[in-house]
């Protein structure tokens, strides 16, 4: 779907809020569009970052539930 190096989600919160401040500063309907373009794909770089957050936090916790060491998942 995405091919971008994974960040944090406060990461792709700013960089939200700065995709919005864009659409509302943008002057004329071209550049509304363009910026609107890059509100939709910062939409979705910030749901993809706080899935995959969700998804770390539970693979944590059900390693935990197991009582057993599971290589593929960091648990610190």
């Amino acid at each position: 779907m995405l091919n971008y190096k994974p960040i944090s989600v406060d990461r792709a919160r700013v960089q939200y809020f700065q995709a919005i401040e864009a659409v509302r500063a943008a002057e004329n309907n071209i550049d509304r569009d363009r910026a609107k373009s890059g509100q939709r794909k910062a939409t979705q770089v910030l749901q993809h970052a706080q899935r995959m957050e969700r998804t770390k936090k539970d693979q944590q916790a059900r390693a935990k539930q197991r009582r057993r060491v599971d290589w593929n998942v960091a648990v610190f």
